[in-house]
Order: C-alpha cells, then sequence, then structure tokens
C-alpha cells in the first residue's frame, strides 16, 4: 500500500513530533530538575554561609561573653569548699574553731564523728505564711476580693518561686561534735560564727557554704524561773479554793489544814538540794550539733582553649 505525498508529510511530522516529546521527556526535563536541585542546594549553602559570616561577625562578643560567664561562676563556685576528704573537713572545722577564738567566742568542742562524703540537693525554701480557716472567718469574708497591691506581691512571689525553684546536687561532708559553752548567749554567738564563716583567698575574704543543721537550744534558767512562777501559782490557786470551800460549807469543808508537803513538778527531781552540792555541769550549756561543708568542681578556664580556637 503506497501512501500519498500529504501522508508521508504527515506522517514525518508525527515521527518528528514523538522524537522531540522523547527527547524533551528523557534528557531535557530531567536536566531542569537536576538544575532546580542544584538551586536548592546553592540557596541552603548561601544560607549556610550567611549564618556562618554573622556567626563569625559576634565571635569577639561570644568570647567575652563566655569568659564573663566563667568569671560570674568562678565566684559563686568560691563561696563553696573543694571536695573534702574526711581528714580535710576536720581540718577546716579547726580552722573554723580558730576564727571563733580569735573573736573571743567561749565554746569548746568535743566528741568530733566526720561522715563520709556524700551528695546533697541544694534547693531554695520559701516561707508560707500559716492560714487558718474556720466558719465563722470564712462568713465574714465571702465576696471579698484581694486588693491591687496584693495581687501584684502574689504575683512577684509567683515569679521569684517558677524562677529560683531549681535544685542543684552538690558534694558534701558532715562534721558531729558536742559543743559547749557557759551559758546560751555565748552559744547563739558560735552559732551567729557559722553563718559569718569566711576564709582569705586570692587576697579576699570569702564567706563559705556551711550549715549547721538541726539545732535545739534549751535555756535552763527561763525554765526553772517558769517552774518557779508555775509552782508558786499553784500554792496560791490551792489556797484561795481552800478559803473559798470553807466560806461556802465551813467545816463540813473537806479541806486539810495541814500543810503538806511540795510535790516537785518533776518526779524525779530530788526533794531538796543540799547546799555545797553544785557540780560543773550545772555551770556549763552543752548541745549536741553537726555542721555541713558544700562542696562543688570548679570549672576549667576556658582562655586558653579559646585563643587556641582563634589561632587556629
Amino acid at each position: 500500500m503506497k501512501l500519498s505525498k500529504q501522508e508521508r508529510i504527515g506522517v514525518l511530522i508525527i515521527a518528528v513530533i514523538i522524537i522531540l516529546g522523547l527527547g524533551i521527556f528523557f534528557f531535557i526535563v530531567p536536566k531542569f530538575n537536576e538544575m532546580s536541585d542544584a538551586q536548592k542546594k546553592l540557596d541552603s549553602k548561601n544560607k549556610e554561609y550567611q549564618q556562618v559570616i554573622a556567626k563569625a561577625d559576634t565571635k569577639d562578643s561570644l568570647k567575652d561573653d563566655i569568659i564573663t560567664a566563667y568569671k560570674e561562676g568562678q565566684d559563686l563556685a568560691d563561696m563553696f569548699f573543694e571536695e573534702l576528704t574526711t581528714y580535710q573537713a576536720d581540718q577546716e572545722l579547726r580552722a573554723f574553731l580558730d576564727q571563733c577564738k580569735e573573736k573571743e567566742i567561749n565554746v569548746v568542742v568535743e566528741s568530733l564523728d566526720v561522715t563520709p562524703p556524700a551528695v546533697s540537693t541544694l534547693s531554695l525554701s520559701f516561707f508560707e505564711e500559716p492560714e487558718i480557716t474556720y466558719n465563722l472567718k470564712t462568713y465574714a469574708t465571702q465576696g471579698q476580693t484581694a486588693s491591687d497591691d496584693e495581687l501584684e506581691a502574689a504575683a512577684r512571689r509567683l515569679q521569684m518561686m517558677t524562677a529560683l525553684s531549681a535544685t542543684q546536687d552538690v558534694a558534701s561532708i558532715s562534721v558531729s561534735f558536742k559543743a559547749i559553752a557557759e551559758n546560751p548567749d555565748e552559744m547563739m554567738k558560735f552559732v551567729d560564727a557559722i553563718n559569718e564563716y569566711t576564709k582569705s583567698e586570692d587576697g579576699k575574704q570569702v564567706r563559705k557554704a556551711m550549715m549547721l543543721n538541726e539545732l535545739r537550744l534549751n535555756y535552763p534558767e527561763v525554765e526553772e524561773k517558769y517552774n518557779e512562777m508555775l509552782t508558786e501559782l499553784q500554792e496560791e490557786i490551792s489556797k484561795r479554793s481552800d478559803e473559798e470551800l470553807k466560806k461556802q460549807w465551813g467545816d463540813d469543808a473537806a479541806v486539810d489544814d495541814e500543810e503538806e508537803d511540795e510535790i516537785p513538778l518533776n518526779p524525779n527531781e530530788e526533794e531538796e538540794e543540799k547546799e555545797g552540792t553544785k557540780s560543773v555541769s550545772d555551770s556549763i550549756y552543752s548541745i549536741d550539733a553537726t555542721i555541713t561543708f558544700y562542696s562543688v568542681e570548679r570549672m576549667q578556664d576556658p582562655t586558653d582553649l579559646l585563643d587556641a580556637q582563634d589561632a587556629a
């Protein structure tokens, strides 16, 4: 079957169109895709380059920020002790006692016992004002709203608690001992000295992180006076009640006219102290106490490392 001239031209045109379509599909379209991918990679690299340039521009200020942060952290770390062994903790306590002696704080420490090093958690505590509730108070205050000042104070407190609620683990070591003084006032000076303990380091006085745990102070003189007042009050009440009974009932009143022996408030107390039997323990004041020393590891000075990076 022979094709006419027009038909042959049509077939040729169709063949050319097919060839062009296949060429575009197999050669040109992939190249366009490659160009698109290359453009995206170029844009990404340009973005990274701009970020590197911006970071390089802040290199000097970043270095200064790192050194400043290190110095601030170093000052805070100076308040802590370096990690202590049991022997070093004993030495630190003796150094503190020497400082107390220089301040003329007359306290004797004995029976030292050092516990092994451990890890302690430090956190801030916020005092919570106790609030009592009862029905009459609830009825009387219902419908009341807090003032602007109260709301502002509560917001500030919440903000501080949120910002400072984090905890940190640090090293610690404790020393237990018995402290002996002439009176409670001298013992209070000893407690204040713990809070004010400083050491000379690098030409400056640095307050150190140490804490007195579970302090309980007794005031025997106050307790003795209170017991004397209570005894006198009991005698007066007993006397007046007997008088009222006699006034009301006369001879029928169940009142013992004979003087009764005084019953001491403390059943274990001797009935009568003999003169001249005071011992040394009657003229001293002692407490069992524990002091904890807190330690943190020092950061490495980053100056040399930063200078080496600059040189590279």
